[in-house]
């Protein structure tokens, strides 16, 4: 296959490629974090091991289910130690970003917004949560 052969978009404008889509979407493919990538060709653009078609929440979940790091390694063979230590930094690095987020989104909500917007039984979990006034 020779020429333009497809076209993507970029957030701000649209890409001509000289590459089957095939190439060009390996090209596409990055790396989000050590041993981890991201590519939205391969399950929907969610982050990866190495660009394998195995995600960071499929060793997550399955540590979260008792799995031992050897155990993982043994259900998913193509991986190395190292993959699942990357996963587990990932995972930590992407739930201290939310909690910034939710910290910082609580703050901006007012009590009687969030009263509103909490349903009666976790009203009492919050209250629980917040510190002595």
């Amino acid at each position: 296959m020779g020429g333009k052969a497809w076209a993507y978009l970029q957030p701000d404008h649209l890409v001509e490629c000289d590459e089957t889509q095939e190439q060009a979407g390996k090209n596409m493919e990055r790396e989000i974090a050590p041993r981890i990538t991201a590519d939205p060709g391969k399950c929907g653009g969610r982050p990866c091991v190495r660009g394998m078609r195995i995600r960071v929440t499929d060793v997550i979940d399955l540590m979260a289910h008792g799995l031992s790091v050897s155990e993982v390694l043994e259900e998913l063979p193509d991986l190395e130690p190292e993959d699942v230590t990357a996963c587990l930094k990932f995972a930590s690095s992407e739930l201290a970003k939310l909690e910034k987020v939710v910290i910082t989104d609580t703050a901006l909500l007012s009590e009687a917004a969030l009263s509103d917007w909490l349903r009666p039984e976790e009203e009492e979990a919050w209250a629980y949560l917040q510190p002595d006034r």
